[in-house]
């Protein structure tokens, strides 16, 4: 019988295709980066750049180290303006409309912005959205583009959209719901994953202290006290890079090393000889892996040989993420389809 497929199948497994359910269909608004957004509370134009989203979407609790972005002392949210619109007896409707949606008194607003803490949402964002219109609020569950600015509780809960002023709270719909024609902006559309939106429950610990956020704009981890708005930011140190070393998968195993090549740039090589057939070994030191990025998200390409006439192919696109210092994630497009596999460090 004549041989087909690849040695794709050695160094990544195929996974089998399965059935999607029909999304329910649910009224959720696509809101883009630097959008205000209907009935806003007030607007404060805050400068804001649409970000790659983080590779982990879904469910998250909000104290999730690199859930949310920041940048080291750079102002996102303007708590102090904030403060004085909100508690303006001129604006004593708004205020009384905004207090409601959060569960405080008006007499508490002060304080309760005092205790936020500004982050820059990393993944599309799941949220009920309050605006104020004809005197009375407004309510509809939103997804937030990845890299605008909200005000987060010390549960982690995104409470406060920061251009606008509009209080936040959990949405009604799930993320089953996102249909991706809500979404108009051309750029956004183009590059949005639903796998990636996410929706955000509160922490697991009682109260957050210190977020552990990712720079926007460096890639490095930041430790901001809850409450503080950037000034008290400290860089946290650099670690080596999580994907370097030594990977297993695949039936035969086969081991990847991996190195640096260049800044944010990594080889992967096979490390010992792989036998695929008895007429087919590939040598120790053939490359099979190109790498860029930074933890825990990676993409570059895959190579592979073809078993019916042992030649390398071209690289397919694939991407890497890093689920713990002992295993990733590893996606290639095959045929058009995105299959993964895990490996574990060998």
């Amino acid at each position: 019988m004549r041989k087909t497929g690849a040695a794709l199948t050695v160094l990544l497994l195929l996974l089998s295709t399965g059935c999607t359910a029909l999304a329910k269909s649910a009224k959720i608004v696509a809101i883009a980066v630097e959008t205000i957004g209907a009935d806003p509370f007030f607007e404060l134009p805050i400068p804001e750049k649409p970000i790659t989203p983080g590779p982990d979407g879904g469910l998250r609790p909000g104290d999730t180290p690199g859930l949310y972005g920041g940048s080291l002392r750079k102002q996102t949210c303007d708590k102090a303006l904030l403060t004085r619109f909100l508690t303006d007896p001129k604006n004593l409707a708004k205020a009384t409309a905004w207090a409601a949606v959060r569960r405080i008194p008006v007499k508490g607003i002060r304080d309760y912005i005092r205790k936020l803490t500004p982050v820059i949402l990393r993944n599309d964002t799941l949220v009920r959205n309050h605006g104020f219109a004809d005197g009375v609020s407004t309510a509809m569950d939103a997804l937030l583009q990845a890299g605008i600015g909200v005000l987060a509780d010390d549960q982690g809960q995104p409470v406060v959209k920061c251009n606008c002023g509009n209080p936040l709270a959990e949405p009604q719909a799930t993320l089953d719901d996102i249909q991706p024609d809500i979404i108009v902006q051309p750029e956004w559309s183009l590059r949005f994953e639903k796998r990636k939106a996410t929706r955000v429950k509160p922490s697991k610990s009682r109260r957050i202290r210190a977020f552990s956020l990712l720079n926007v704009d460096t890639g490095k981890g930041i430790r901001r006290p809850a409450g503080s708005e950037g000034r008290d930011d400290m860089e946290l140190p650099s670690a080596a890079p999580a994907i370097l070393g030594r990977w297993q998968s695949g039936e035969p195993a086969s081991v990847v090393e991996v190195t640096v090549t260049g800044e944010n740039a990594y080889s992967g090589v096979l490390a010992d000889d792989l036998t695929i057939t008895d007429d087919c070994t590939v040598s120790a030191g053939t490359r099979t892996w190109t790498v860029e990025g930074r933890d825990p998200d990676y993409t570059g390409s895959l190579y592979f040989i073809d078993i019916d006439t042992f030649e390398p192919q071209n690289p397919v696109p694939a991407r890497w993420r890093v689920i713990d210092q002992n295993r990733i994630t590893m996606c290639a497009t095959v045929l058009g389809q995105e299959q993964c596999v895990d490996l574990t460090r060998a």
